[in-house]
């Protein structure tokens, strides 16, 4: 009875590690992430700037003056973020859309009056 009883611990403590095993993911990366993101500023007398939304965050961000572009390296702490262009002047919405660090390290967005266009970028 002891010898079968062993067995099976032995064997549950190998079915737990193995369980273990599988649930580590070795590539997903480290944050905070670096990457470069362009700001291009299309709206005429408006100065604009980027941010994410909710609990991500995209240290530092970008301030951008009208018909001007700049471009940065800012801190993404999230696989994907939810990122939106405001007026500096008045806090109003120009666009939200998603950035994804984890598949791209470079992010070009274009904000204008009818709204912004995100999409990944090469260089910066």
């Amino acid at each position: 009875m002891t010898c079968s009883l062993r067995a099976i611990r032995v064997a549950a403590a190998a079915f737990e590690a193995a369980l273990l095993c599988g649930c580590t993911n070795p590539m997903q990366p480290d944050f905070p992430l670096t990457l470069r993101l362009r700001l291009v500023n299309n709206v005429a007398g408006d100065t604009v700037y980027v941010a994410a939304r909710g609990d991500e965050s995209l240290y530092p961000g970008l301030i951008v003056p009208p018909s001007d572009s700049g471009c940065s390296d800012v801190y993404a702490f999230a696989d994907s973020a939810p990122v939106e262009v405001r007026s500096w002047r008045t806090g109003g919405l120009y666009g939200a859309s998603w950035i994804y660090p984890a598949r791209s390290l470079g992010w070009h967005t274009v904000a204008s009056a009818t709204g912004i266009d995100v999409a990944p970028s090469g260089a910066c």
